[in-house]
């Protein structure tokens, strides 16, 4: 009796049919569980980093970075005053 019952055993296979939608499913569940569902593309920034020549009598020239925004230039103060020997001591924060 034994023979028969293990000879059932190993002719006996285990088959697992997967529907097509089951498959899609899981697919779709994958993609959005891993997928963000939304994406952020820097903005152009609204001002343009270029180079200044600063040229004063007396004291001579440097190119100092500068930023320019619609049609007014900031010029970096501690550069400027570094430039010309003025004691300034920036905060820790630069504000």
């Amino acid at each position: 009796m034994k023979q028969a019952v293990v000879q059932f055993i190993l002719n006996y296979r285990k088959t697992f049919h997967v529907s097509g939608s089951l498959i899609i499913f899981a697919i779709l569940l994958v993609q959005m569980i891993f997928q963000p569902t939304f994406c952020v593309a820097q903005n152009e920034p609204q001002y343009d980093e270029i180079s200044v020549f600063l040229n004063i009598q007396r004291f001579g020239g440097i190119d100092i970075p500068a930023v320019i925004m619609d049609e007014t230039v900031f010029l970096p103060v501690t550069d400027i005053f570094n430039f010309l020997k003025i004691k300034n001591t920036p905060s820790a924060q630069l504000d």
